[in-house]
C-alpha cells in the first residue's frame, strides 16, 4: 500500500527508495473484506444484533479492523447476518493485535444467538471492474449477485464487466462494486457484485442499462453482451442486504 562516489551513493539510495515506494504501492493497491455469516436463533435476532453492536464498539471500532453488521432481507438466505471486516490487506492479519477478552467476548456474549455459522470469506474488490460516485453517501440497501463464473471463462467474463464499468463511469450517477472470492470452496461463489439502493420503489423502474449501453457500443450490441454472459456465468444467486443500526 539521495563529492563523485558521494553522488553516487546518494543516487542509488534514491533509486531504490524510489523503486521500494513504487513495490510498496503495489502491494497497497487493494481492498479486501472478511465476512462471516450466520444464522441467529430462533427470537433472539435482536439480542445478536445487540451483541455484535457492542463487540464491534469494543473491540473493532476503527482501522483495517474495523467491523459492522448486515442482514439478509430478501432473496437467498433470508434472515440471516453477515459480519464484515475491513478493508484490510493480508499483511493486517499478522500485525493483528491480541486484544484482551476479545475472543472471550465473543465467545460469552454472541455465540449464544447462534444457532449455525455459515461461509467465511475474504473477497478482494477488483478496481478495474468498479466504479464508485465521488461523494456518494451510504445507500438503504445493497443489491448483491454471487455469480458462479464459467470455467475457462475468465476473460470474458472480465472484458463484460469492464464496459458495464465504462457506463456507470460515462453516467457518473450510480455505483457498482465487483469482489473476488480469494478462496473458492467450488460451491459458485466466485465473484459479488455490489449496487446500492435506498427505496424499494427503485426495484419497481425499467432497468435502463440496455438503452445506455446500446448508446456507447451501438444498436443490438445488448444482445451480443448478453449472448455473451450467459455463456460465461453457470448460475446467479440474488439477495439484497440492510446495514444494522
Amino acid at each position: 500500500m539521495k563529492t563523485k562516489n558521494i553522488w553516487l551513493v546518494v543516487l542509488v539510495v534514491a533509486f531504490s527508495v524510489n523503486v521500494e515506494a513504487i513495490a510498496q504501492k503495489m502491494v497497497d493497491d487493494y481492498s479486501m473484506v472478511f465476512a462471516l455469516s450466520m444464522t441467529a436463533e430462533k427470537g433472539k435476532e435482536k439480542a445478536l444484533e445487540g451483541a455484535l453492536k457492542a463487540h464491534n464498539a469494543k473491540f473493532h471500532p476503527e482501522g483495517s479492523y474495523f467491523s459492522w453488521v448486515r442482514q439478509i432481507v430478501a432473496g437467498a438466505n433470508t434472515g440471516d447476518y453477515v459480519w464484515f471486516m475491513g478493508p484490510l490487506m493480508y499483511r493486517n492479519m499478522d500485525s493483528r493485535p491480541e486484544l484482551a477478552g476479545h475472543d472471550e467476548d465473543w465467545s460469552k456474549t454472541i455465540d449464544p444467538y447462534v444457532a449455525e455459522y455459515g461461509a467465511s470469506e475474504y473477497w478482494k474488490k477488483d478496481d478495474k471492474l468498479s466504479y464508485a460516485v465521488p461523494n456518494q453517501k451510504a445507500p438503504k440497501f445493497y443489491g448483491i449477485w454471487i455469480i458462479d463464473v464459467t470455467k475457462g471463462k475468465w476473460e470474458t467474463f472480465n472484458g463484460l464487466i469492464e464496459k458495464i464499468v465504462a457506463v456507470y463511469k460515462k453516467e457518473g450517477k450510480d455505483s457498482m462494486s465487483l469482489y473476488k472470492n480469494e478462496f473458492s470452496s467450488g460451491d459458485g461463489r466466485d465473484v459479488a457484485l455490489v449496487w446500492g439502493f435506498d427505496t424499494w420503489s427503485e426495484l419497481d423502474e425499467d432497468d435502463p442499462m440496455k438503452a445506455k449501453y446500446e448508446t456507447m457500443y451501438g444498436k443490438d450490441s445488448w444482445a451480443t453482451f448478453m449472448e455473451s454472459w450467459t455463456s460465461s456465468i453457470d448460475k446467479i444467486t440474488q439477495s439484497i442486504h440492510k446495514d444494522v443500526k
